[in-house]
């Protein structure tokens, strides 16, 4: 089908052009309808575009266009909210998280925690002294061990803290001496802790533990 064209007189009679009016402000401004065909003329109908909604909805959509029937008035636009609405409404938060004790990944240091015993004693016999005994079956866990000597001493001794063979401090106490420690260590079932003295000097100890 050759291409073609008409050419109207003004608008009063002769060739009529199909359009739809609307009104923009203080004018009424007419919008010509555009027909899609195929080359020799055949309308495209809903079914020959592939797609299931009206013909005027299809060439809309071919076109990259859109009709609204009520232009100007105001449309309302859906989507995700701008910076300035976030912060000027309350978002819903909804989820069984919400409002709830939340669990702390992670292992606790238990030399924070609640549980722990502190003792406290004296010594003064040379050799290894057996401060603190387990009950059967548990093992002692301890976080703080401190030491001090009197200035009444007559010499300084020499103090190892220890599980069995295994020392875990080992200090020499003036006259007078202090020492302080803040680490875990722990001996083995049925263990008792044990501080050593070098001289017969008077060792005054604490210490903050577990059994477990």
């Amino acid at each position: 089908m050759a291409e073609s064209y008409i050419q109207p007189p003004p608008n009063s009679t002769g060739s009529k052009i199909r359009t739809v009016a609307v009104v923009i402000g203080a004018d009424t401004v007419h919008q010509q309808v555009a027909v899609l065909s195929a080359s020799d003329g055949t309308l495209f109908s809903g079914d020959a575009l592939g797609l299931d909604v009206d013909v005027s909805d299809n060439a809309a959509r071919v076109l990259g266009h859109v009709q609204v029937d009520n232009l100007p008035a105001t449309q309302p636009v859906s989507g995700p909210l701008t910076d300035a609405q976030l912060r000027a409404s309350v978002v819903p938060v909804s989820g069984s998280f919400y409002q709830a004790l939340q669990p702390i990944s992670g292992s606790p240091d238990k030399r924070f925690a609640e549980g722990k015993t502190t003792r406290a004693g004296s010594i003064s016999t040379v050799g290894d002294n057996s401060i603190i005994t387990p009950a059967a079956g548990k093992l002692l866990r301890v976080f703080w061990v401190g030491l001090s000597s009197s200035q009444d001493n007559t010499g300084e001794t020499a103090v190892t803290v220890k599980f069995g063979s295994t020392s875990h401090y080992r200090w020499n106490m003036g006259n007078p001496g202090a020492f302080s420690h803040w680490q875990n260590f722990q001996g083995i079932v049925d263990q008792p802790l044990v501080i050593n003295l070098s001289a017969a000097q008077t060792v005054l100890w604490n210490a903050t533990y577990e059994e477990v």
